[in-house]
């Protein structure tokens, strides 16, 4: 089952990267559009929102493709014993996927930040008496553009930060092992050969394996 989704989302990216390129094409030809000043003021704001919502829709395919690819690696370490490395692919998906998410944050400020400049510069053309009022007024859009785009970098590396410090204290891999423990006792068990010795051995090497991550844990620590 896996490996089919796994097969479909390469298919549907590939698909993407086809009606992607088209897509691109087609944005940048609505901005220079909304550029235009031979068209009328609606024109020019309908190509830009037209070109936003473009820009939207394909950071919105790619989080989609980044959730798919999350959940197919978070099953492939449930169903098998999985090490640092698996650990560590888990945590950089989770990473790319907030990256995604707050770059669909950014883009859509972007957009609205560039609808109100449009806005603001079609009311300078029309009224020149305005002009330093309005000047004053793109320099505020673009402080809060900016100020927002600020505060989407810190929420961002934040979470960059608990994702590295969760895997750093490999709190995942000790559930991982305690969870593959636990299959393995309940399979044997299901076929009728899970002895009183053999689950005690089983949970003796399941703390050995348990004790030999958190002593790696506290070896990395003292050596910081």
């Amino acid at each position: 089952e896996l490996t089919n989704s796994f097969n479909k989302l390469e298919n549907a990216e590939r698909d993407f990267a086809v009606s992607a390129e088209k897509a691109t094409g087609e944005r940048e030809k609505l901005i220079r559009i909304s550029k235009d000043q031979t068209l009328t003021d609606q024109e020019r704001i309908e190509a830009l929102r037209e070109a936003g919502k473009i820009e939207n829709e394909n950071t919105a395919q790619l989080i989609e493709f980044a959730k798919e690819k999350l959940r197919i690696k978070r099953e492939q370490n449930a169903l098998a014993e999985s090490g640092e490395d698996d650990i560590q692919a888990e945590v950089d998906l989770e990473i790319k996927l907030i990256a995604l998410k707050n770059q669909s944050v950014n883009k859509s400020l972007d957009i609205k930040a560039r609808e109100s400049v449009l806005v603001i510069q079609i009311q300078a053309d029309k009224d020149t008496a305005n002009k330093k009022e309005i000047a004053n007024q793109l320099k505020l859009t673009k402080a809060i553009e900016v100020e927002d785009k600020k505060k989407a970098k810190i929420l961002l590396d934040r979470q960059k930060l608990d994702l590295e410090l969760q895997a750093e204290g490999l709190t995942k891999q000790l559930d991982l092992i305690s969870f593959n423990a636990e299959q393995r006792r309940l399979k044997l068990k299901d076929e009728g050969v899970l002895t009183a010795e053999l689950e005690v051995r089983l949970a003796e090497d399941t703390e050995k394996k348990l004790q030999d991550v958190r002593d790696k844990a506290q070896i990395k620590k003292q050596a910081k």
